[in-house]
């Protein structure tokens, strides 16, 4: 990650509160995700877009194993 892009999610990360709900922030990430995408010409976003799906979940499941505070979604832990 660059040094632009920690400050960058340093600045969401600092608007996005506990009291948020998480489809709430996940529909605004994607939104800027999206409007970032679409600056690119059709084939690098084809591409970016395909590794992003492909880390996402990766890094959620380590951020995941690394909180000790999950969000109450119902569902058991199973990390």
């Amino acid at each position: 990650m660059s040094e632009r892009s920690r400050e960058i999610a340093d600045d969401l990360a600092k608007v996005i509160s506990t009291q948020d709900s998480i489809p709430d922030v996940v529909a605004a990430l994607f939104d800027c995700m999206t409007f970032g995408l679409a600056q690119l010409c059709p084939d690098c976003r084809r591409s970016l877009a395909a590794s992003i799906c492909k880390q996402l979940l990766i890094h959620a499941e380590q951020r995941a194993a690394d909180n000790d505070e999950p969000n109450d979604c119902g569902h058991p832990r199973l990390n």
